[in-house]
């Protein structure tokens, strides 16, 4: 008879001596009164209400009619449904280890004999529990001659401690398997005391017992030995699995290295290599690391080392999808951003690095949503209270705060980087690290000087370390008297040394008279210098200093100092008009007309009388070179002339539209 029955049949026997007591007039014992049914309301009040148990888990019969058809005897698992079975703190924390541990447990249940269509189907609803609130599965408490109590008492003799398994109600009314059901050491000594005593009584491996069924009943007893707690046969498998998983990464990173090259290279050709090699190392990692986490499950190893190995694997999964997902988009943002720039419009230029930033934002959230139940997170609870708590921390850690958004600014912003030449809020120097607090900067006295991150986010930054250019800008005096035609060949010659010095700009730069000054004329020369850094800078200036000094002796031009220069003048020696009657004019119009027809007669050969002059353009030393071959200087002066007019095509275009800057102006057309 089953041991529900048995037990059913005792409550109904207890219940009728109660009664019979009742009648007698005798009082029965506390432990066989059954309990007081509820008063009836008051007039006017309402009924109390129960909230009834989950559905399947009304009584310890249907939770193992739950289980039971959730859990298949081939071992398959409806996991939501099994899970419903089991309290909450007993349930290991990832899904594969889960769902084995429950067939596991099932497994043993299985041959204790409690799959019984008894039970499931022939049962009554209610069962009497072996205590209050309980019913206990093992050690069972039955007759001795029933075949789950035999069962049992086998098990347990095999068993160094004694498991136990139990039903409990909980306060929601459902009865439901007990924190210690699922524990992972008695389910591997469960597990193999169980194969030993089939294999002692004869009996046939369990049906869906897998691979390990099929080693333990046909492959040769030294297999099935133990090494560390896990079989040999399952210590060559791990070796298999791991080969297997390396191998599958090499030839993942061989096949798509050679698509992936073709694939980008026909989209942007100009493609950086190493960027692609990043993106394929990713491929690989994905490839190895799911092959040893679909693989893992079939080794059957025991729950305590699966319970380590699944979920290291998957942690390694997910963070191989994160470094495949993340060299991804630098590949496919870096292609994207090649096209952009050869396309014509502008605003795929902002679109495709703002896409690229969000996708990363969107990968980091996804990877922290899929690693949190691998550290045994909650996010629904940790979210709420963030939520909550976010107002007082944020009160309290206002500066804090502050300062890591600052960081958080430094970092995305990138107005500056390890080792530039910056002024901040007045202090000089060098960055040499950027915090989560603050940015330390070594001023060039040595010191070092810590600034809130807070701070970067509404101050100027001025950082010389991103400048393309050096600018150099000085005043050249040279005496007054010196012959026009020695000006002009001194301005031409410092123009030519700025063409043919290595580290000058060779599109932007003036040599123009530029004032009288009071000891001199002033010729101003304002250069770019492109170095790298200010050593450089200084030795090329040097070089260019004494070539215009070399460049004045060969000219013949002498440099002005600031002094006083007295003349003593003789009569008669002061400079006449070329028109005798300007001096004997009396009337100031008659003067004013004087000058005019003065300049006209000094410009009536001038080029733009005759031409339409074009906007300047600085012309390279080739270009000069060509000219100054040419004897004639008619043809000489046709040739300049044409060049002045052509655009040169090694620089952005004068109009001050630069392809690849959308909101970029040409220095040449903005000034200084």
């Amino acid at each position: 008879m089953n041991p529900l029955h048995r037990i059913q049949r005792r409550s109904l026997a207890s219940l009728v001596v109660g009664i019979a007591l009742v009648v007698a007039g005798t009082s029965p014992p506390a432990s066989a009164i059954p309990p007081m049914p509820t008063p009836p309301p008051a007039a006017g009040e309402e009924s109390p209400t129960v909230a009834p148990p989950p559905a399947g888990l009304g009584s310890p019969r249907a939770t193992l009619q739950t289980l039971f058809r959730a859990v298949s005897t081939s071992g398959t698992v409806q996991l939501d449904t099994a899970t419903d079975c089991f309290a909450k703190s007993s349930l290991p924390p990832t899904e594969a280890v889960r769902r084995q541990s429950i067939a596991s447990f099932v497994q043993t249940l299985d041959w204790l004999g409690w799959r019984d269509p008894a039970i499931l189907d022939e049962a009554p609803a209610e069962v009497q529990a072996s205590e209050p609130g309980t019913f206990q599965l093992l050690p069972y408490t039955g007759p001795g001659g029933d075949a789950t109590a035999v069962r049992s008492g086998l098990l347990l003799d095999k068993l160094d401690v004694e498991p136990r398994i139990v039903i409990r109600r909980g306060p929601d009314g459902a009865w439901r398997f007990g924190e210690s059901a699922l524990a992972p050491d008695v389910l591997d000594a469960a597990k193999v005391a169980v194969r030993t005593l089939r294999r002692e009584n004869g009996e046939e491996p369990a049906p869906g017992g897998g691979l390990e069924g099929w080693i333990t009943s046909s492959g040769p007893e030294w297999l099935s030995q133990r090494i560390a707690f896990i079989e040999i046969w399952q210590w060559i498998g791990l070796g298999i699995v791991i080969l297997l998983g390396l191998s599958l990464d090499l030839v993942a990173r061989l096949v798509s290295l050679a698509a992936l090259r073709r694939l980008v290279r026909r989209i942007h050709e100009h493609t950086e290599d190493l960027t692609v090699r990043r993106a394929v190392r990713g491929i690989g990692l994905v490839a190895s690391t799911s092959t040893w986490l679909f693989l893992l499950p079939f080794l059957d190893l025991p729950l305590v080392a699966f319970g380590v190995l699944q979920p290291a694997t998957r942690l390694a999964f997910v963070l191989a999808l994160f470094w495949c997902g993340w060299r991804a988009i630098d590949l496919a943002g870096e292609v994207a951003l090649g096209r952009a720039h050869r396309s014509e419009t502008k605003a795929d230029d902002i679109l495709v690095p703002m896409f690229r930033k969000t996708l990363k934002v969107i990968l980091v959230a996804f990877v922290l949503l899929n690693l949190a139940p691998l550290l045994g997170l909650e996010l629904g609870p940790l979210i709420a209270a963030i939520g909550v708590g976010s107002f007082g921390f944020a009160f309290a850690f206002k500066n804090s705060l502050e300062n890591l958004f600052g960081s958080v600014t430094v970092i995305l912003d990138r107005p500056f980087q390890v080792g530039d030449w910056v002024v901040v809020e007045g202090v000089e120097g060098t960055v040499e690290a950027v915090g989560l607090r603050s940015t330390r900067i070594r001023t060039f006295y040595n010191s070092l000087v810590s600034l809130p991150n807070s701070n970067l986010i509404t101050t100027k930054v001025d950082n010389y370390g991103l400048r393309k250019y050096r600018r150099w800008k000085t005043d050249i005096g040279v005496l007054y008297g010196t012959p026009v035609p020695r000006i002009e060949a001194f301005c031409a010659g410092i123009r030519e040394l700025v063409r043919e010095h290595p580290y000058t700009r060779k599109d932007y730069y003036q040599v123009w008279v530029n004032e009288f000054g009071a000891s001199g004329i002033n010729i101003l020369v304002y250069v770019f210098w492109q170095a790298p850094d200010w050593q450089t800078e200084l030795r090329e200036r040097h070089r260019f200093m004494v070539d215009i000094m070399r460049l004045a002796d060969a000219v013949g031009v002498e440099f002005a100092y600031p002094s006083q220069t007295i003349y003593l003048e003789r009569a008669g020696a002061r400079a006449k008009p070329l028109d005798a009657s300007l001096d004997a004019a009396t009337d100031q119009r008659t003067a004013m007309r004087a000058g005019r027809n003065a300049v006209r007669e000094l410009t009536k050969d001038a080029l733009w009388r005759t031409q339409e002059i074009p906007k300047y353009r600085f012309l390279d030393a080739e270009e000069t070179a060509r000219i100054d071959s040419i004897a004639d200087e008619g043809h000489a002066a046709a040739v300049e002339s044409r060049i002045e007019k052509q655009e040169r095509s090694d620089l952005p275009s004068e109009a001050g539209d630069d392809p690849e800057k959308p909101d970029f102006t040409e220095q040449r057309d903005a000034g200084g």
